[in-house]
């Protein structure tokens, strides 16, 4: 195992988040780091800005691999809910089936936060934050951060679609989106 001598990205992310500019730098790091994983038939299950390395080169490196799965292990029932309230996809909050797309989603809160510096969703109790990840529509971008780039919160809003289907199917399109944003 490598060791990652490097700052969680949660590190950086204050109350207000952090420029666009370095939050898409991050989030397409990420996003080319999840398609070579779903190349290989890996999901990871637990992506949120905790697990992000920024490493002074400013690479960021994807870790914490303790939940991750092969798409083949994933096609049953889940016995139970795996992942961080704050960052897992409603299918996964339902301990239903997952896939890659699940990723997706999880990559998409964290780049929710990394922009706004607010989570998805606020509660009580992890049973509350879950329902909402399940019921609710995410509060937009732009309650948080007006003067977001519009690209970008479409970008967001796909990645956090309830409906696997409605989202990314693939995180090299999440990158392309990403990268056709920062050319």
């Amino acid at each position: 195992m490598q060791l990652i001598d490097g700052v969680p990205v949660s590190r950086l992310v204050g109350r207000q988040g952090v420029d666009p500019l370095l939050a898409v730098k991050i989030a397409a790091q990420v996003a080319r780091g999840l398609a070579f994983a779903h190349r290989h038939s890996t999901v990871h299950r637990d992506i949120k800005p905790d697990n992000l390395m920024v490493m002074d080169d400013e690479i960021v490196k994807l870790g914490d691999l303790g939940l991750a799965m092969s798409a083949q292990e994933l096609q049953g029932e889940q016995a139970g809910v795996f992942g961080t309230p704050h960052y897992i996809a409603p299918e996964q909050a339902m301990g239903k089936p997952i896939d890659h797309r699940a990723d997706i989603y999880a990559l998409g809160a964290s780049f929710y936060r990394i922009l706004t510096g607010q989570t998805l969703f606020t509660g009580q109790t992890v049973k509350e934050i879950l329902k909402k990840q399940v019921r609710d529509p995410h509060p937009p971008v732009t309650t948080h951060l007006p003067d977001c780039p519009p690209a970008i919160v479409t970008i967001i809003d796909k990645m956090l679609a309830k409906n696997p289907a409605e989202r990314y199917q693939h995180a090299s399109d999440v990158l392309n989106d990403l990268e056709n944003w920062q050319s």
